[in-house]
């Protein structure tokens, strides 16, 4: 009995993990993000939410030149509840070599770092004299996936004519060489080999017309992407931005590619929600695998206004902003495809200095229990998107999160449930823990400013998944195909997370046991009583057949 109360424990302390803290993480710096590179200063801070001390060890060289630099490998112990900076060499944020597709040249400028316990990685790129740059959320190992899941949308760099900006995205395969397409709007594909022990391919590109580029990647292996902009906004008052987008929930596997979820009839129920207080600018994408124009509803969180936005899988994504009459958050919705979204704040449009990007996560990607995360300085301050138990009795470091007197507004009612935004300072700098004081879900923001330079990251969140649209008029379907098509895209999910476990077991780690698949996939609830109680008699008995597969 006491070994089963134990095992109790441990397994609620292991569940409440986001998958963004891992064990194996790959990651490095977006080049040539600071015009002095002798003023850049690199670093990863490492975040400890467990109950226990973690081993970290990363490997890196002191210099370019492998034959006087041989691979280091330094291990460093992260106490519980706590973090530490660990400094990276500067030259692995070198500048290029030239522009365009790179592939199999240069210097080997990937970084790997393993923990003996699930910890949360941020990757740090500052100039010590401007104190312009970034940090971003360092995915673990186990988001890599294959396929055409990654589609996503860079703001333009600087065109200052001395000293240009530019867009980077570096590829990082995670398991073995891949092959692969990098295709910018109005271009054809540019093609790509990786090389997880060789020189590090990158793509690197101006944007001489100040207009944002569109980029899909597709890969025959798994691979992560880091994504960013040198100089973001106005060259007279830029910031450096980076993040790693993060792959569209997929289908299906198809010889071996992932295929991300794209469907001819409403059989989704994906939801971003986001504040627009703070940042008033989104990139919304869909799949190269789409082949047709696909619809974003957006909705305010007055709940009076909405607004359709066609998205085309060919076509340059365009900066989404909304008016006061959205109010101070907004939902942006999808039936029909899954959608990449980033947000894109630039301080430059009002004059002043400072950038960011990072991906708005779906619901489905939200978090539960504590999370921790830091401030690289005194007032920064945190948002929070929350469902309203979690808004009115979590904590930061003991404090209250919600009270009348702090900057909270209504994101609105989403599948029935009502969702809040708050915007928190945290008073000091250093590390922090978010209590989650009760059940139900969130995610949030960590955004911060020092003199000419801004960050902003994603504290934590949980991969991608479909979520599949509850049918509730069986009216809308003929012959009850929709609720055959729901049952089918259902059987597809639990076939994609069996072959996901066996491609990504889980890493060694005080929670490797638990079970095998990814700790935010929830089975789907298919046709139960309750829905069966929204329909007359007679529709009721066709109901059944579908639950029992005697539908034709």
């Amino acid at each position: 009995m006491q070994f089963l109360v134990a095992l109790a424990g441990w397994f609620v302390a292991c569940a409440a993990i986001p998958d963004s803290a891992g064990t194996s993480f790959i990651f490095g710096y977006v080049r040539d993000a600071n015009w002095n590179i002798t003023n850049q200063v690199l670093s990863v801070t490492v975040l400890n939410g467990n109950s226990v001390d973690c081993n970290f060890t990363i490997k890196y060289r002191d210099s370019y030149d492998e034959e006087k630099s041989p691979l280091q490998t330094r291990t460093f112990n992260v106490p519980t509840a706590n973090m530490i900076e660990v400094l990276v060499p500067s030259w692995y944020g070198w500048q290029y070599d030239s522009g365009g597709m790179q592939v199999d040249t240069g210097p080997k400028q990937l970084i790997s770092a393993l923990s003996t316990c699930p910890v949360t990685l941020i990757a740090n790129n500052y100039d010590n004299t401007t104190f312009q740059g970034d940090s971003y959320l360092v995915l673990p190992s186990t988001w890599a996936r294959s396929g055409y899941v990654y589609a996503f949308t860079l703001p333009p760099a600087s065109n200052d004519v001395t000293n240009p900006g530019n867009q980077h995205i570096s590829i990082i395969p995670t398991q073995k060489d891949v092959n692969g397409t990098l295709t910018i709007f109005g271009s054809d594909p540019l093609t790509f080999t990786a090389k997880p022990d060789g020189a590090t391919t990158y793509f690197v590109t101006k944007t001489p017309r100040q207009q944002p580029y569109t980029y899909h990647i597709q890969a025959d292996g798994p691979i992560l992407v880091l994504a960013g902009v040198t100089c973001a906004g106005s060259y007279r008052a830029c910031d450096h931005a980076a993040f790693m987008p993060q792959p569209l929930p997929s289908s299906a596997i198809h010889f071996n590619l992932v295929l991300p979820a794209c469907y001819q009839n409403p059989t989704l129920n994906e939801n971003h929600p986001a504040c627009i207080t703070i940042t008033n600018g989104f990139y919304v994408d869909v799949s190269a695998w789409c082949s047709t124009i696909q619809k974003l509803k957006v909705t305010g969180s007055r709940g009076t206004i909405s607004k359709e936005f066609l998205l085309s899988p060919t076509k340059q994504t365009s900066l989404l902003s909304f008016d006061a009459s959205f109010g101070g958050g907004v939902n942006m919705h999808s039936e029909t495809s899954a959608v990449h979204v980033t947000r894109y704040h630039d301080f430059s449009a009002t004059g002043k200095q400072g950038a960011f990007i990072d991906a708005v996560p779906s619901i489905s990607q939200f978090i539960t229990g504590n999370s921790t995360f830091y401030t690289r300085n005194d007032n920064d301050l945190i948002e929070v998107i929350c469902v309203v138990a979690v808004c009115t009795s979590s904590t930061i470091d003991g404090v209250p999160m919600f009270s009348l007197d702090k900057n909270y507004t209504t994101i609105g009612m989403i599948g029935g449930v009502n969702y809040y935004a708050l915007s928190i300072i945290v008073p000091d700098k250093g590390f922090h823990i978010i209590h989650s004081g009760a059940n139900g879900t969130y995610s949030y923001y960590v955004v911060g400013q020092n003199q000419s330079g801004m960050y902003g990251y994603i504290g934590g969140v949980n991969r991608p998944n479909e979520v599949i649209l509850q049918i509730m008029n069986i009216l809308e379907c003929r012959k009850l195909t929709c609720f055959q098509r729901q049952r089918r895209v259902q059987q597809r999910q639990v076939e994609q997370r069996l072959q996901y476990s066996e491609a990504y077991p889980l890493s060694l780690s005080p929670c490797r046991n638990q079970a095998r698949r990814p700790p935010s996939y929830q089975p789907q609830q298919g046709i139960t009583r309750d829905l069966l109680r929204q329909h007359p008699p007679a529709q009721r008995a066709e109901l059944r057949k579908v639950q029992h597969g005697s539908a034709r």
